[in-house]
């Protein structure tokens, strides 16, 4: 994941756009993004500052203790049946809204 732009540097570009520069030249003068500068004077109006927000906390680690992982992967999950020895799945062809049963290839 990329880092985060420094509170330095969004201050300062809060600054220039709250002395009249329009998000454009602010922007083109820190090479930010136009998003980036719009995002910064509105975090900045509504809560006083432009820091940045602060990363949430990974699912797992509020996992209460009594509770197990759920299995991720194909082998832990019952729901998905061996297509070995039998007919291809169902697949979507190209230019059309139909699934239709296409036969596997033979002698493989």
């Amino acid at each position: 994941m990329a880092r985060p732009y420094s509170l330095d540097l969004r201050e300062r570009v809060v600054a220039s756009v709250g002395s009249g520069k329009s998000c454009r030249m602010v922007a083109t003068l820190f090479h930010v993004s136009v998003a980036s500068v719009v995002k910064w004077s509105q975090r900045a109006r509504r809560t006083g500052t432009a820091a940045a927000k602060g990363r949430q906390a990974s699912l797992r680690a509020g996992r209460p203790a009594g509770l197990a992982a759920r299995p991720i992967g194909r082998e832990a999950r019952s729901d998905i049946a061996c297509h070995a020895g039998r007919a291809a799945p169902a697949r979507h062809h190209r230019g059309s809204r139909q699934f239709v049963a296409v036969p596997a290839p033979r002698g493989h």
